[in-house]
C-alpha cells in the first residue's frame, strides 16, 4: 500500500516512475497536480511566459485557458495511453517498470531545461513495453508538465523494423538483378 502512494519527483528517473505509477493506478487526479499551471508561471522564465502567451493569443484565449486547454489535452493523453495498453491486453495494475531513459536538454527560445522525451520501459507478461512522456520542463530544477503517448510493444518494433530492412535489401537485390539482365547497348 505504501508503495503504491509514495512518489517522488526530484528525478527524472523518479518523475517517470511517479507518473507510471499513476498509470497502473488509473489516478489521472494525482497525474494531472504534475501538469503545469498558471500558479507555476512565476517560476517560468521569460521567453517560455513570453510563448504561453504568444500561442494563447495566436488562439485568440487568455493565458489561464490557453494553460487549462494544454492541461486538457495531456489528461486526454493519460487516458489514450491508459486504453491504448488495455487494449493491446496488458492489465497495467501488473505491469512492473524496469527503467527509464532521457536526455535532458537547454531550449534556448524558451531559455528553459527540457526533457522531451523520456521513455519509461515496463514489463508484463513477459513482454517489454514502453511509452513516453513528453514536453516535460525543468521548472524550479524539478521536472513539471508531460504529455503521454504509447504504449508501444517493443518485439513487435523489432520485427517491423526487420522486416522493413529484409524488404529493403530484397529491392536493392532486385535492382542489380535487373542491371544485370538489361541488354548492353552501345
Amino acid at each position: 500500500l505504501k508503495e503504491k502512494h509514495s512518489v517522488s519527483f526530484d528525478t527524472p528517473e523518479n518523475y517517470a516512475k511517479s507518473l507510471f505509477k499513476f498509470l497502473k493506478s488509473k489516478n489521472k487526479n494525482e497525474a494531472s497536480k504534475l501538469l503545469i499551471s498558471v500558479d507555476d508561471s512565476n517560476l517560468f522564465s521569460a521567453k517560455l511566459n513570453q510563448e504561453i502567451k504568444e500561442e494563447a493569443d495566436r488562439d485568440s484565449i487568455s493565458v489561464s485557458d490557453w494553460i487549462q486547454a494544454w492541461s486538457d489535452e495531456s489528461k486526454k493523453s493519460f487516458d489514450e495511453a491508459y486504453y491504448k495498453g488495455l487494449n493491446m491486453g496488458i492489465k497495467w495494475e501488473d505491469a512492473i517498470f524496469t527503467k527509464a531513459e532521457f536526455e535532458i536538454e537547454y531550449e534556448d527560445d524558451i531559455d528553459t531545461y527540457m526533457i522531451d522525451p523520456i521513455k519509461v520501459f515496463f514489463r508484463y507478461s513477459n513482454k517489454d513495453y514502453y511509452f513516453k512522456i513528453r514536453d516535460v520542463f525543468i521548472i524550479n530544477d524539478k521536472p513539471l508538465n508531460w504529455r503521454l503517448s504509447g504504449p508501444y510493444d517493443i518485439q513487435a518494433q523489432k520485427l517491423k523494423e526487420e522486416k522493413r530492412e529484409k524488404e529493403r535489401l530484397e529491392r536493392e537485390k532486385q535492382k542489380e538483378i535487373e542491371l544485370q539482365n538489361k541488354p548492353y547497348s552501345p
